[in-house]
């Protein structure tokens, strides 16, 4: 079983569609006890363990190995696929994976947390156009 939690630019269907194009079973859900920061430079997120925080994000289930194979090309060497349980908005508990952003780079986060809102509105934009190539 495949299931991958997004909680940053794969959340949009305008990216999702780019990098996969199988359609999924998806819900909302929230991942406890990590947190989004900004990137210097970049408008899309890193996830980084964090007691006492929680990512809200969305839960796609049962992916083909060929599809997470893509997302493990777009996500690229910033990021290692991690097991974790995610939360559905029921409280069932999901085993599932997930893109950290991999401590090595630590060096290019910001303290500041990721901006949903702002990606949403602006950042998009800007994403796909610089990555258009995935």
């Amino acid at each position: 079983m495949n299931n991958i939690f997004v909680y940053g630019s794969l959340m949009f269907a305008p990216v999702w569609d780019r990098i996969i194009a199988n359609h999924y079973q998806k819900c909302e859900a929230h991942l406890h006890g990590f947190k989004r920061l900004s990137i210097k430079n970049e408008v899309y997120p890193a996830l980084v363990k964090a007691h006492e925080h929680s990512v809200s994000g969305v839960l796609i289930f049962d992916l083909r190995d060929s599809d997470l194979a893509s997302l493990d090309q777009f996500e690229g060497d910033y990021y290692q696929r991690t097991p974790v349980q995610v939360e559905d908005k029921n409280g069932t508990l999901h085993l599932s994976d997930v893109y950290l952003f991999d401590q090595q780079y630590s060096h290019l986060l910001l303290d500041s947390e990721w901006d949903l809102n702002k990606f949403s509105q602006t950042g998009i934009d800007e994403f796909l156009s610089h990555y258009a190539g995935f």
